[in-house]
């Protein structure tokens, strides 16, 4: 359970840093798009609308976007890592299981073998094995 909830948020994270990094690329598509002479009026980050900082906003989605694909890498490396993590960690419970499995089998050897020792003390020595064993 606590894998796949794990594995929910980094997605959740990973999507989100997607959906960005998409919502900029399209950003800088329609803003390359627009010829100079209609380009000048429009700036996506500061509200001016001159030439300087136009080129400065999309210099800084750039940025953003190398920064985000840095990032989406990154997670990626930390869910693999987590990945394998996991999968050890589920070995290991898997093995512990066995050997749980193994004991509670030997306990049950135990009892059987304990019972049917007192049975036979009881048939030889009776009830002078009954009253010392109570």
């Amino acid at each position: 359970m606590r894998k796949h909830l794990l594995q929910e948020v980094l997605l959740l994270h990973h999507l989100q840093s997607t959906m960005l990094y998409i919502k900029l690329a399209k950003i800088l598509a329609f803003q390359d798009s627009i010829p100079q002479s209609r380009g000048k009026g429009i700036c996506i980050g500061s509200g001016q609308g001159d030439d300087e900082d136009s080129q400065h906003t999309i210099s800084e989605l750039r940025q953003k976007i190398l920064i985000l694909k840095q990032d989406s890498i990154e997670k990626d490396l930390l869910i693999g890592k987590l990945d394998v993590r996991v999968s050890d960690l589920e070995k290991e419970n898997s093995e512990n299981n066995k050997q749980i499995s193994e004991l509670q089998a030997n306990l049950g050897g135990l009892t059987a073998f304990y019972f049917d020792l007192k049975e036979k003390l009881i048939g030889k020595f009776g009830d002078e094995f009954k009253s010392s064993s109570s």
